[in-house]
């Protein structure tokens, strides 16, 4: 099954990288995702931070559920990822209207924390 056949398909963010030496900014996932995925019988499809495009891939891809990965912090807590707040509050909206299942992982799960009306505390020590 390596080519994915007979696997269902599940959106996954993608946290926001900065290269200062090649000015540049990349999504990036870390690569345990997908044999994590795979042995559970699903074919992870990383989403690009690009909110202008996540409505018609999820109408294309309909996933049977999404993921919001964990990897950096939200804009709220001061970083520059406003692209990914937008393209995992998509994926919320997305995966409410349709009754589909989220899981969210570290940042994921800030992040639905503060939809939610719950106020964040930054915490010492914490390990990746």
């Amino acid at each position: 099954m390596s080519n994915g056949a007979g696997r269902r398909r599940v959106a996954i963010s993608q946290r926001v990288e900065f290269l200062k030496d090649r000015n540049e900014r990349r999504d990036s996932l870390d690569q345990r995702w997908a044999p994590l995925l795979a042995s559970c019988g699903l074919l992870p499809v990383p989403v690009a931070n690009h909110p202008d495009s996540v409505d018609d891939l999820l109408a294309e891809l309909d996933p049977v559920g999404v993921i919001l990965s964990g990897g950096g912090d939200l804009s709220s807590q001061g970083a520059d990822a406003a692209d990914r707040d937008a393209v995992e509050r998509k994926f919320l909206a997305w995966a409410q209207s349709r009754g589909r299942p989220v899981f969210a992982v570290c940042r994921g799960m800030q992040h639905l924390l503060t939809l939610s009306g719950v106020d964040l505390v930054s915490v010492a020590g914490h390990v990746g």
